[in-house]
C-alpha cells in the first residue's frame, strides 16, 4: 500500500483509540485483530461545481473519464 512505518503506526495507534486489540503475525508478516470491535464510519458526498474541480485538480479536469456528472 506504499503506507510508511510511521503512518502504520499512527492508524494502529487510532485504531487502538476504539478498543482494537491488535497484534503483529511475524510468519504471516502482517497485524491482525484480536477482538471484535465497534467501528462506526460516516461517509459524506458532495458534488464539487465546475470551479471546485479546476480548484483541486490546478485547472485542469485530472482523468476527465472518470469524474461522475450529475445531470
Amino acid at each position: 500500500m506504499k503506507l510508511s512505518e510511521r503512518s502504520i503506526h499512527l492508524l494502529l495507534d487510532q485504531l487502538k483509540d476504539y478498543n482494537a486489540h491488535i497484534r503483529y503475525s511475524r510468519s504471516r508478516k502482517t497485524y491482525y485483530y484480536i477482538n471484535y470491535f465497534d467501528l462506526k464510519i460516516s461517509v459524506t458526498i458532495k458534488i464539487l461545481t465546475d470551479n471546485e474541480t479546476s480548484n483541486i485538480y490546478g485547472g485542469t479536469y485530472f482523468l476527465q473519464n472518470n469524474l461522475f456528472v450529475a445531470i
